[in-house]
């Protein structure tokens, strides 16, 4: 079963800065920072809880995932209706 994906605001304009960046900076790969997010995206869509125990904060389990080849973690949580970011 694939659960629905939400991103806060602030991930958005972390997620738009980082993109920013690796676009203006490794000319080499200017997408990879996004295609390995989307692929990323994908995958807790599918297995949501892949990611490591990071810490527990107010009763919520906060996982990551570490984008291996942009070296970026994604933090996220997962609920009982899907997952957010």
């Amino acid at each position: 079963m694939r659960l629905p994906l939400f991103t806060t605001p602030e991930a958005d304009d972390h997620i738009r800065t980082i993109d920013s960046w690796w676009r203006a900076n490794r000319q080499v790969a200017p997408n990879l920072f996004a295609e390995e997010l989307a692929a990323c995206f994908e995958l807790l869509a599918a297995l949501p809880k892949i990611g490591r125990p990071y810490l527990r904060t107010a009763g919520i389990l906060v996982r990551r995932v570490l984008l291996r080849a942009t070296r970026y973690h994604v933090y996220y949580t997962v609920t009982p209706a899907g997952s957010s970011y």
